[in-house]
Formats: C-alpha cells, structure tokens, sequence
C-alpha cells in the first residue's frame, strides 16, 4: 500500500466545492490535492484525499443531450480513466458524492442559465435526463473495477440539519480521522431563486449583452 487513499470522485451540484474548499483541507495531517486522470503523489504517513469534479462530464455546457453514441463514447472513456486510476492506487477508497433526481436537476438548470442558457426547466429536464444515469453508472464501475462498494455521500444528508452531524461523523470515523472544524453555513455555488431565474433566461434571450450585468447585480442581490 502507498498511503491511504482516498478518491473523491464528486459530481456536479452534490456538495462537491463545499467539500473541497471547507473541509477536506482542514482535516489533521490531510494531503488534499485536486486531481483528474493523471498521478498525484500521496504520503504514506498521511490521509490522501484526491478529489475531482471534471471525471463526470459538465451537463451544463456544451450539448446538453447525450447521443446514444456520445453516451457510449464517454462511458467508454470514463472506464478507461478509472482503470488508469485503479493502476495508480489500486487500494484506494472510493468516495462519491450525488443528490436526488429533482433537485439535482433545479441546481444544474440554475447553472446552466448562469451560463447563458435560455431553455425553460421543462426542456433542461429532458435533455439532460441521461446524465443522472451516467452518474449511476460511474458508481457501478468504480464498484467493479475496486471490487469493493463506494462510500457515497448525499447531498440530503450532508446539507439537511437533522443528518449533519451524523453524516460527517460516519465520513471521519470511516476515514479514521477525527471531525475538523468547519463552517457548514459557508455555501458555494448557490443556486438562484425562481425570480433571479427568470430574470437572467429573459437577459440570456433578449439582450445577451447585459448578462455580466445582470449576473453581477444577483451576485450582490445574494450577499
């Protein structure tokens, strides 16, 4: 074994940032490091916590519906990566963060009109209906290529206030290390309300221009 490693392998919208801006890196004698499908190096007197977010594709950006060819093709790639990752650390623990269909789907639409979408949630939902599966089957191959189960955090239970605490001290104990000081309120990437929404659709589709403003100005709406 060459340290004890730990590969995060977060989905968008599930909590991921928040992991890895407000906790990991304030674990005791943590080397956190960002990573994708190259090596990083781990201690072996250290925790090793390699997360990444790119491994699962964006579904907010660039073709929204996943062809059955470009579905096919990137599960193919993914394999590829998690192979190569499996011949890096072979005895690593899997770690996956998700989220519940329906919200998952309101968080990434409102990302999606951040970046200059203009379709309706409705149409979102639809095209973007496959990317949800592929998440599913990323769990799935990271269980057979490691032969052995992911932990996988849900958002739900990460961010409800009844399940915090419990969620975060199952984390550590199944890390061995103890629970860090951290700031569960300290939120990132947070989703629009309905109003801002529609507000920065209609900007995105009548007047494309004025979307840094209109952007800025929700920025400081949220504060």
């Amino acid at each position: 074994m060459i340290g004890n490693v730990v590969l995060h392998i977060g989905f968008h919208k599930t909590g991921t940032t928040w992991l890895q801006k407000e906790f990991f890196p304030k674990i005791e004698n943590v080397n956190f490091q960002y990573f994708n499908r190259f090596y990083v190096p781990v201690y072996k007197n250290k925790l090793n916590i390699l997360s990444a977010e790119q491994l699962t594709g964006s579904p907010f950006l660039g073709d929204l519906k996943l062809s059955d060819k470009l579905y096919q093709d990137n599960l193919d790639t993914l394999r590829k990566t998690l192979e190569q990752l499996f011949k890096l650390y072979p005895t690593a623990t899997i770690l996956i963060t998700t989220r519940d269909y329906k919200a998952w789907v309101k968080s990434c639409y409102s990302e999606y009109i951040k970046y200059g979408g203009t379709k309706d949630l409705q149409e979102f939902n639809i095209l973007v209906s496959n990317w949800y599966y592929y998440q599913k089957c990323i769990i799935q191959m990271a269980e057979e290529i490691w032969k052995k189960e992911p932990i996988i955090i849900k958002f739900e239970n990460l961010f409800n206030y009844q399940w915090h605490k419990q969620t975060i001290l199952g984390l550590c104990n199944y890390l061995g290390c103890k629970v860090p000081s951290y700031d569960i309120n300290k939120r990132h990437n947070v989703s629009m309300t309905p109003l801002q929404l529609r507000l920065l659709r209609f900007t995105n589709r009548s007047m494309p221009k004025l979307r840094p403003l209109i952007k800025w100005v929700i920025k400081i709406w949220n504060k």
